[in-house]
């Protein structure tokens, strides 16, 4: 025998709900039942109490704090005799919202544990979903392979609560009272108790949401794709922050190590989502059966074929001054900086995290308002419209009488451009900030090489190789050199492959961008 049941405390049952088109849910008697190991409970050291104790107690707080009142958990920290256990299971199982198993090797050998599972799921019949989300939830405490995991919690993520040292593989599980671990503890118990609260609030139906004020996101998917091991807080503090603004986070269950069943399962998820955030670290990663690709980089590319097919944006996210031994990710890192073909329409960042998430959050918010005003889903958001904008950098010389900067704006607004340029007065991160605004926002870049010098043009060009880390979200349409008067021994050496060069002169006059004004206008 491994556990027992404690009484529930003390709040008021939970509302009928409903589920869509699907019968009302019915009024629960608990809102949680853990399911754990008895064995798991047992002290470390006398005087301590036992891990999954620790667990109920702070979980029974801080879901109390986010629901508004105590919630009602159904545990026996005793073991008790044979008959009382069977009855109280079969009470406990089919009368909770939602079963908590504490998922560890002795777990998963225990047969009172996969009865008390099976009982929950038979009980459940074929509801054990609400919306999008799972009426199980799956708790590890330590590690057990999918293939060892009693189903359906095979199928589902699992809130972790150890690490393991990327160097020496050593196992660490998260303890409350150690203050090494508080924080990471603390952090994957916050993003449980969420999706508890929103769990349970689905089940009790609208009026929840409508009583808490929170804004409903859930129509909204983001594909958070799983990193290499090395990444792998980074991705918790993403997903945790997009699901506590009530976002869908997706995927919702763990990827196959089959690449044709992976491929199926992640094309899946990224067909709802509007929006995939790829993280890149220093490991290559798993590679699945049947490849010679990793997990990563098999999300990465078809998230960049799914964003040609469809609307789906995509976010990259390689952290400041990251380094790698593995020549396999090494190509993969170069490739994503220089080949416009695999990085495709995405943004690359190399920003600090929390640039990432003012980015992501930015992009989502405008994507539900772009689709609000357009009446359509979010993931089916239709293509900005209006004229393009044109960035034209030059500088301050170019700008005054020696130049001939106003000519060149009369044209492209002639031709139905929006024209920006830099500004030159103000403090110097007011002239940086709408400097790297335009390098954001604008469809097309035209650098107007006149009084400046060749060292310059080159920094114009760095600067547009860094739009995408400062949070561009929208692909380049064009980009070009404008050569112009006055003649220096410059001017004629001048050579880049990252932008059409355009020399015009004082007989042609500006005939020479037509060509280039012409292929932005057919894009």
């Amino acid at each position: 025998m491994e556990r027992s049941v404690e009484p529930a405390s003390p709040g008021t049952a939970s509302p009928p709900g409903s589920n869509g088109g699907s019968p009302p849910w019915p009024s629960f008697d608990y809102d949680l039942f853990i399911s754990y190991a008895h064995l798991d409970n047992e002290p470390l050291l006398e005087g301590e109490t036992g891990w999954v104790s620790d667990f109920h107690s702070i979980l029974e707080k801080r879901l109390g704090m986010l629901l508004g009142q105590r919630p009602r958990i159904w545990r026996d920290p005793e073991l008790r005799g044979n008959q009382y256990f069977d009855q109280t299971i079969a009470h406990g199982c089919e009368n909770a919202a939602l079963f908590v198993s504490i998922l560890t090797p002795r777990y998963v050998r225990s047969d009172y544990c996969r009865k008390e599972l099976a009982g929950f799921c038979e009980r459940a019949g074929g509801r054990l979903q609400v919306d999008d989300r799972s009426r199980l939830v799956k708790v590890v405490k330590t590690p057990v392979a999918l293939d060892g995991q009693p189903p359906p919690m095979d199928k589902l993520l699992g809130y972790e609560f150890y690490r393991i040292d990327p160097e020496t593989h050593q196992l660490h599980e998260f303890r409350v009272h150690s203050p090494e671990d508080r924080e990471r503890y603390l952090g994957s118990l916050e993003d449980l108790a969420e999706e508890i609260k929103e769990a349970l609030e689905l089940l009790q139906g609208p009026a929840a949401n409508r009583a808490t004020g929170k804004e409903d996101r859930s129509d909204q998917f983001v594909y958070v794709a799983p990193p290499s091991s090395d990444r792998k807080e980074e991705f918790e503090l993403i997903r945790r922050e997009l699901l506590a603004r009530g976002y869908t986070v997706l995927p919702n269950c763990p990827l196959p190590l089959e690449s044709e069943e992976l491929r199926q399962v992640v094309l899946a998820a990224l067909e709802r989502a509007s929006l995939s955030i790829h993280i890149v670290g220093c490991r290559y990663g798993v590679v699945p059966e049947g490849t010679d690709r990793s997990v990563v980089e098999i999300q990465s590319r078809l998230a960049a074929e799914q964003s040609v097919l469809g609307p789906l944006e995509r976010i990259l996210w390689i952290p400041p001054g990251l380094a790698t031994d593995d020549p396999r990710q090494q190509s993969l890192i170069e490739s994503l900086r220089t080949d416009p073909q695999v990085l495709g329409r995405a943004a690359l960042l190399e920003t600090t995290l929390e640039e990432l998430k003012a980015v992501v959050l930015d992009r989502l918010e405008q994507q539900r308002r772009t689709a609000k005003a357009a009446g359509t889903a979010p993931s089916t958001a239709p293509a900005e419209e209006g004229p393009l904008w044109i960035y034209l950098m030059h500088t301050p010389r170019d700008a005054g009488d020696a130049g001939d900067v106003a000519a060149l704006i009369d044209l492209l607004w002639d031709r139905g451009f929006e024209v920006r340029t830099p500004l030159f007065e103000g403090s110097e991160a007011e002239i940086r900030g709408e400097h790297e605004e335009h390098l954001q926002i604008c469809d097309a870049f035209l650098v107007y090489y006149g009084q400046g010098n060749e060292r310059w043009v080159l920094k114009m060009l760095t600067d547009l190789k860094r739009a995408r880390g400062l949070g561009r979200a929208k692909p380049i349409l064009g980009r070009a050199i404008c050569v112009a008067p006055p003649d220096t021994l410059e001017k004629p050496r001048l050579r880049t492959r990252e932008a059409e060069i355009l020399r015009t002169g004082e007989a042609s006059g500006f005939d020479a961008l037509t060509p280039f004004l012409e292929s932005l206008v057919r894009r």
